[in-house]
């Protein structure tokens, strides 16, 4: 079963989706399951230098006292899933163009998951900020990437950085609006954090009605020739 999981790296609900997937794939393990990571950008307007975090969130949100509101609440969220947010060393809410390039990058490396996993965490635990090429470059050298070729694509003749915008596009004209968002075998749609049960209700069922074309499809070459042989 492929999952693609559009997501943004400064999602806090993404991370969330993220760990409750994979603790329900985790009680699944005779699922084969292909994830591919797709980006999005949550907050589009912010110019590539990146914006003051507490100033954007307070826009965002209609005051600092509904932001911080927002922001307890999401706090709640991940200490349900097992770990802390730490908004408090947030400075800076970035521009992810070249993060969700690097994890493109990555991809064609086989490290796609691991990098997914350290831009989520250098942006929430540690409060890093993951729209500096800079924090990219270290993030890159720390899980053996070719840094070399990383950096040559975060430049201005960059191929890849073309093609998130392409796949960002895409998404939107999907109809996407709310990250995180999956798409089960290209086929069915589900959008917004799940609960864990109910996430492990709609994987069972795209798992196995997978499964069941597949069989079809094997199948289906021998009974033709029975026909054939018949006529």
């Amino acid at each position: 079963m492929q999952i693609d999981i559009i997501s943004d790296f400064v999602c806090p609900w993404c991370i969330v989706g993220k760990e409750r997937l994979m603790k329900v794939l985790d009680m699944r393990p005779n699922f084969k399951v292909e994830i591919n990571w797709r980006p999005f950008f949550l907050h589009p307007e912010v110019p590539v230098e990146g914006a003051d975090f507490m100033e954007h969130y307070s826009k965002k949100f209609g005051g600092e006292k509904e932001a911080r509101s927002h922001i307890a609440s999401i706090r709640d969220a991940g200490f349900a899933e097992g770990f802390e947010f730490h908004y408090e060393k947030i400075k800076r809410v970035p521009n992810t163009l070249k993060a969700h390039a690097l994890q493109r990058l990555a991809k064609g490396e086989g490290k796609s998951d691991e990098i997914v996993n350290a831009i989520f965490s250098a942006y929430f635990f540690e409060g890093r900020d993951i729209g500096e090429q800079s924090v990219l470059l270290d993030i890159a050298k720390a899980h053996g990437m070719d840094v070399a070729n990383v950096e040559e694509e975060f430049g201005e003749e960059s191929s890849t950085l073309g093609l998130v915008g392409r796949d960002v596009a895409s998404a939107v004209q999907m109809g996407i609006r709310v990250v995180p968002s999956y798409i089960l075998n290209k086929q069915y749609v589900i959008t917004g954090v799940k609960e864990p049960f109910d996430l492990l209700q709609i994987l069972e069922s795209a798992y196995y009605e997978a499964q069941e074309a597949e069989a079809k499809e094997a199948k289906a070459p021998a009974s033709a020739i029975q026909a054939s042989s018949l006529s």
